[in-house]
């Protein structure tokens, strides 16, 4: 598919549209500029917006692409009476100079009337952007992230990501309050876009520097939601149901209720077209293949495939509870559940290398699990005054999956056949998670001078029980495995610190901490080997420990604050004990560790709305449970991943650059970070392959594993051809040493991104988003490099949605994804196209939709990947097309905002 003829011709299309332009300048009474003035241009007949625009840095504003009309323009500044004018414009010129806008200053009163009445578009306080959702047009039962969409400076990307001036939105606030925790989509592919009064786009500063008034540098791109009050005074919400062909269907039901003091919401769906039903962290994955276990460095192997392969029935559940006890006191709390079923039908092939030969296998897999994860959070905070507040909070979790699993393996070394593996695993995984922290904030009369005290709390619990029927009959060695495993572990594990600030000069303050961790684990693993259908446990090989860990961490710091400039230097001492028993005997896991941990944060902001940041720490991770068990995984046929209680800490360097630019009056936007990171002691996988291809695994330290990271994302409207614009670009390069057979090898690991996206600017009529998304993958190895790995992946996509009128829609998404042959024997491409068409009736209250995924019957299940020895080719089993039918009925009575436009005279 030629994309970019599309790509040309959508500009053309856009190129039609509009050929005039209004210029001009706003100033005080005292002919001072007057920077961030919003610029409104309504409709004579009916005061609905066509365009808008911010003044620069000289007052100055430009309006362009207009049609012939009558127009007003409106001028609203922040303590300013708005200016409202119908324009004389002389359409025979292509740009119109508008006199010079004096504004006047306003009453406090008037002030108040003014931004309660105009439909003004957006406007800057301070470092917050406020957008009026009333004067950006969206469909009826449009959600949240359909609005944000249509807001400047905001980016929505095609998985739900949220961007505002360039930056990762990590939070959405409805009213000021969490919703759902932390996740932002909660919030804006569930709340209904007419609910919103105002969208406030802001950095948030971390809790500590909001009561202290230091600000830390944690700052967070955040999105609150101001509702309407209609919707802050009762309930609203929608269900949806829908139905298809091969039994294909979607339901879900959001209710929202809200009042001055509490917000009550409910959440539910469910449906079997491989969506995501809301979106939650994964807490366990199904086990599959065997491609990822070597770079895992778990003895939980992971499987290497995404969310959706095989086929999913997912199913969710979500209840949020915020109430304002008192002034001083309130209470925030969620829960969430997810069940996640899935059949999944695989076949890979892979190809792989040692020091002395080349193998190759050809798995085929089949299984059936699901996953229901549950996780319920409160939080109680407690002003006792203006110097003391206390934060408690309590998370529960409890996860269960479940998984069948069959796998054959055929084998070869050398282009011999060597035999095949077979694995049959039952596996049933529990997890309990308890954490209940404690933050004390205390500050003195002394600005600056301040307290904080920490207390936390965590237990963990795991259960795993495994049926385990393995065969491996390679060159006519036969070996069968018939057992049950029970795996158990609890960890118990106390942290407390302390951390006091004390001013010692103009915006300069002296930081002392002090920090300990204490934690033990005492996991076991039982086997019982099946003999005369009864299992009888196998002393030998059935082992428990006690693995105990302990670090105390003192630090000093100095930190000085000032409008442009903010650096912080710092120094910390940490001492950490690694000690434990393997199967009763004492010190089988012992060392001690000492470590000094340097860190410095300076962060410049310069004028038009540049910053430059940069950012250096260094920091200790220790070996986990698993990697220090010295016992072998032998879940599957031919592999074993065995522990080493020899490992000793990861020492990380860590260095971080980060330049963003974001223009407020032109959104043109760009945002560089560059990440490097060197590690000594890294923990790696060591494989040992022997002649009959069965694999050890073994994690060990190795010298070396640097790392770098560059990203680049530049986005900016096309005035000229009304589109914008996107461009992102990244570059991640990793080279470590691996082991391989007792021999260290070189890898160098290397991804670079690229992607373009346009879409239209004007979206009343039609939206159209297309572009190219580019991966190229290259990895080489030291000790063969005629195994050495190069392959691209490319994706073409068009995505459009067209209003018929005001109550028909027409929507489509089309990808082209195609997979480069450099390393495989074929390259691989699909075409994935979806289409619906829905109508809305009764004022909007009630939607059918009409909808065709896979239309031309091409989506296949397909992914290629490799690792320190090996590269992987998987096909699995794919949703594929179907019809479906549905409705959206909209629940509770709010009120639509008419959008009340208001002259004020002067």
């Amino acid at each position: 598919m030629k994309l970019y003829l599309l790509l040309l011709f959508e500009c053309f299309v856009f190129s039609l549209f509009g050929q005039y332009t209004i210029e001009g300048n706003v100033s005080n009474h005292l002919n001072e500029p007057l920077i961030g003035a919003t610029i409104v241009l309504l409709e004579s007949a009916d005061s609905t917006m066509v365009a808008f625009s911010l003044t620069n840095t000289e007052g100055g504003f430009e309006i362009e692409d207009l049609e012939q009309g009558d127009y007003i323009l409106q001028v609203s500044y922040i303590g300013h009476q708005n200016y409202s004018q119908r324009i004389d414009f002389d359409w025979a010129q292509k740009v119109f100079h508008y006199p010079n806008i004096i504004m006047i200053e306003s009453t406090e009163v008037l002030q108040e009337i003014t931004i309660a009445a105009e439909h003004i578009p957006m406007g800057i306080r301070g470092d917050t952007i406020s957008y009026n959702a009333a004067a950006f047009k969206t469909r009826p039962n449009a959600t949240v992230e359909d609005l944000l969409k249509k807001l400047p400076g905001i980016e929505v990307e095609r998985n739900g990501n949220i961007k505002a001036q360039g930056e990762d939105v990590e939070n959405v606030l409805v009213d000021g309050k969490e919703f759902f925790g932390s996740d932002p989509q909660m919030a804006t592919k569930n709340l209904e876009a007419e609910s919103v009064d105002k969208v406030e786009v802001f950095d948030k500063q971390s809790a500590m520097a909001e009561f202290t008034g230091i600000d830390d540098g944690m700052e967070e791109k955040t999105i609150n939601l101001k509702l309407k009050e209609d919707f802050k005074k009762g309930g609203f919400g929608n269900v949806e149901v829908a139905a298809g062909t091969d039994d294909r269907y979607n339901g879900k039901i959001n209710y929202f209720r809200f009042s001055p003091t509490s917000q009550a919401s409910i959440i539910g769906a469910r449906n079997n077209l491989n969506m995501e039903t809301f979106s939650i962290n994964d807490r366990i994955d199904f086990l599959g293949g065997i491609g990822n276990v070597m770079s895992s460095g778990g003895i939980s192997i992971s499987n290497y495939r995404g969310k959706s392969d095989g086929l999913n029935t997912s199913t969710s559940l979500g209840a949020n509870f915020n109430y304002d006890i008192s002034s001083k006191l309130k209470f925030i709390s969620h829960f969430l559940q997810r069940r996640l079923e899935n059949d999944l039908d695989q076949t890979t092939t892979s190809f792989g290398f040692v020091d002395r030969f080349d193998y190759s296998s050809q798995d085929t897999l089949f299984s059936n699990g699901n996953d229901l994860v549950n996780q319920i959070n409160t939080k109680l905070t407690y002003k006792l005054s203006p110097f003391f507040n206390l934060i408690l909070t309590n998370n529960v979790d409890w996860d269960e999956a479940n998984n069948d699993h069959f796998e054959t393996s055929y084998l070869t070394r050398t282009n011999v056949d060597q035999g095949f593996s077979l694995t049959d695993l039952s596996s049933n995984n529990k997890n309990v998670n308890f954490l209940s922290r404690a933050l004390l904030k205390s500050k003195f009369d002394t600005d600056g001078r301040n307290l904080v005290t920490y207390l936390s709390y965590q237990r963990t619990k795991d259960d795993d029980s495994d049926f385990i029927n393995n065969m491996n009959e390679v060159v006519n060695n036969m070996i069968d495995l018939n057992q049950q495993q029970i795996y158990e572990s609890v960890k118990n594990e106390f942290d407390a610190s302390l951390r006091y600030t004390e001013p010692i000069g103009t915006k300069m303050f002296l930081g002392l901490s002090y920090n300990i961790n204490a934690n033990q684990e005492d996991p076991f693993r039982d086997f019982y080997n099946l003999i005369n259908e009864d299992y009888i446990l196998d002393e030998i090989n059935s082992k428990g420990y006690i693995k105990n860990y302990l670090h105390h961490l003192t630090g000093i710091s100095l930190r000085r604050n000032r409008k442009k400039l903010k650096w912080q230097l710092g120094l910390s001492g940490q001492v950490l004990n690694l000690d434990g028993e393997i199967d009763g005997v004492e010190n089988a896991i012992s060392g001690t560790y000492k470590y000094l941990l340097p860190y410095a944060n300076i962060d410049y902001r310069l004028k038009g709305g540049k910053e430059i940041s940069l950012n250096y720490n260094a920091n200790v991770v220790a070996p986990t449970i698993h990697q220090l068990l010295p016992l072998s995984n032998n879940a599957y046929s031919n592999f074993y991943f065995i522990g080493n209680p020899e490992l000793v800490p990861e020492y990380r360097n860590e260095l971080r650059l980060r330049f963003s630019l974001y223009d407020n009056f032109n959104f043109t936007n760009l945002w560089i970070h560059l990440n490097l990171s060197t590690s000594k002691n890294r923990i790696v996988n060591k494989t040992f392959i022997d002649e009959n291809l069965f694999q050890i695994v073994e994690p060990v330290n190795a010298n070396r594993h640097n790392s770098m990271r560059a990203y680049l994302n530049f986005s900016k409207p096309f005035k000229a051809l009304k589109i914008n614009y996107r461009i992102r670009g990244s570059i991640n390069l990793s080279d470590y040493d691996s082991f391989i057979n007792d021999q260290e090898s070189q890898v160098k690991d290397n991804n670079y991104n690229f992607r373009l996206s346009i879409n239209n600017r004007n979206t009343d009529l039609f939206n159209i988003e297309s572009g190219i998304d580019l991966n190229y993958n290259t990895r080489a190895y030291g000790i063969n490099p005629d195994f050495n790995q190069n392959y691209f992946n490319t994706d073409y996509f068009l995505d459009f949605d067209f209003y018929i009128s005001d109550t028909w829609t027409l929507s489509s998404e089309f990808t082209y994804r195609k997979y480069s042959n450099e390393s495989f024997a074929d390259s691989q491409d699909y075409k994935l196209w979806s289409a619906s068409i829905s109508k809305s009736i009764l004022d909007n209250k009630l939607e059918f939709k009409a909808s065709v995924f896979d239309i031309l019957k091409e989506n296949i299940g397909y992914r290629r990947y490799g690792d320190t020895n090996a590269i992987y080719e998987s096909f699995y089993n794919n949703l594929q097309q179907y019809f479906m039918l549905g409705i959206t009925y909209k629940i509770g009575n709010g009120k639509k905002d008419k959008g009340v436009i208001m002259d004020i005279d002067n």
